[in-house]
């Protein structure tokens, strides 16, 4: 399963999300972050499947102590570049999410844009257990993930669960096409790339999807009272029509 993580997550993908998400979006998501998990200026945060450290740079400059944790150690080193750029202090460590080092270390952490249901139930659940324990009690967790209601109900309205775009910007074209497993509760992600057009490469990853109700039990038995759900990055209410699930929860014990 690592390797097919990494296999995705390469540079290529990384040049198409630098593409697709700018410096000013970036930040106002590192806004919404930290004001989800109440934070404040010197407190410590743990970016868990940071990459390449697109919120964990902004949230130094604004001055958090940031650790990213990621699987993928090419994605680390672009991070220590850009925060060296910045003149900001994060601590890049490679790891695995389903096996944290820390203990009641972090006033918060986050899993930020997706960055959740990479393994099966029993992995996932240890994932947030970890995270969970890398907390101080109190401190707040964030997941952020597609929205399995909504990706449902649009399968019900389009009578198939297959969807296929592109996405372009100056040389760059990307065909995405993503494959819903209702039975297995999962989503297939696949990407072809072009550049200049010319073939760059196909990426495929499979995702676990949860409901409200799922992810919400499976966080109380990691140890974590959900505090909040949204549906989006302006803090709006969850509703079964929105784009994004996003969990906030805080440690109990």
């Amino acid at each position: 399963m690592a390797e097919g993580i990494l296999s995705y997550f390469d540079e290529l993908y990384m040049e198409y999300q630098q593409r697709k998400h700018p410096e000013d979006e970036t930040r106002r998501e590192a806004e919404f972050i930290v004001k989800a998990l109440d934070l404040k200026p010197g407190d410590r945060v743990l970016d868990i499947g940071c990459g390449y450290g697109r919120h964990a740079v902004v949230l130094a400059e604004m001055g958090l102590q940031v650790v990213g944790l990621d699987i993928n150690p090419a994605y680390l080193e672009i991070g220590r570049a850009k925060a060296e750029e910045l003149g900001v202090s994060v601590d890049f460590v490679p790891g695995d999410m389903r096996h944290m080092p820390w203990r009641s270390e972090f006033d918060g952490a986050y899993m930020f844009y997706t960055s959740f249901g990479f393994y099966d139930d029993e992995d996932n659940v240890r994932v947030l257990s970890e995270a969970a324990s890398s907390l101080k009690v109190g401190g707040r967790l964030l997941i952020d993930v597609r929205n399995r209601e909504r990706l449902v109900a649009l399968a019900a309205a389009h009578g198939s669960e297959r969807w296929r775009w592109w996405e372009g910007w100056g040389d760059l074209l990307v065909l995405g096409e993503e494959i819903l497993d209702l039975e297995a509760g999962r989503i297939t992600d696949r990407r072809i790339f072009f550049k200049s057009r010319e073939f760059k490469g196909e990426r495929s990853i499979s995702l676990r999807l949860y409901s409200l109700r799922e992810l919400t039990a499976l966080m109380k038995e990691a140890g974590l009272e959900v505090q909040a759900a949204y549906g989006d990055y302006n803090a709006s209410p969850y509703s079964v029509t929105s784009p994004r699930m996003i969990l906030v929860g805080r440690r109990v014990g």
